[in-house]
């Protein structure tokens, strides 16, 4: 029953920070802010000091800060030092990494380097790259991730999340750790 909520949520706040990079770099043509730098011949547009954020009504729903940010010809965005806040319902999920790059065309968005997805629920997710694919509403890695929370931890290598079944497997050497537990 534990392990089924811990999942669940581990689930739900890798997906809401995801997503809402995505939704940040899909806004990036519209809200610029910070000083538009030379461009070079691959950048349609060059951005340095990147924030952005998100409103429903009155709201703040989420924050995007990147260091630089890329344009390139086609649908490729490309983003350096990327920290995602996205808030729902009081609580955060924090998503930081040092590269990113979103593909509008495929839809496709990916994050790679220290990626470190954490919420106030005290659940944070460990990894060196994802991939989160909107057609096919998936999150994946085949690298090394770790789940860590007070209640239990999990590392292991690969991961597959289905967001339309609300299911996340790890591929391979799983191991879990159950903190507090009494048997």
């Amino acid at each position: 029953m534990v392990n089924r909520r811990i999942r669940a949520l581990l689930f739900f706040f890798i997906i809401l920070s995801i997503g809402g990079l995505m939704m940040a770099v899909s806004f990036m043509e519209r809200e610029q802010k910070g000083p538009v730098v030379a461009e070079d011949r691959d950048a349609v547009k060059r951005l340095e000091r990147i924030n952005f954020y998100g409103v429903d009504g009155t709201r703040k729903v989420w924050e995007l800060f990147a260091d630089r940010g890329v344009q390139k010809r086609g649908d490729l965005v490309l983003l350096d030092n990327v920290k995602l806040i996205y808030h729902i319902d009081g609580e955060s999920h924090t998503l930081t990494g040092k590269k990113a790059s979103y593909d509008r065309k495929h839809e496709e968005i990916e994050v790679e380097g220290d990626v470190k997805v954490v919420s106030t629920e005290g659940y944070t997710l460990l990894t060196d790259f994802l991939r989160y694919s909107l057609s096919a509403k998936k999150v994946s890695t085949d690298r090394p991730v770790r789940f860590l929370s007070d209640k239990m931890d999990v590392e292991g290598v690969g991961l597959d999340a289905d967001l339309s079944t609300s299911r996340i497997k790890v591929l391979k050497d799983v191991r879990a750790v159950l903190k507090d537990v009494y048997i």
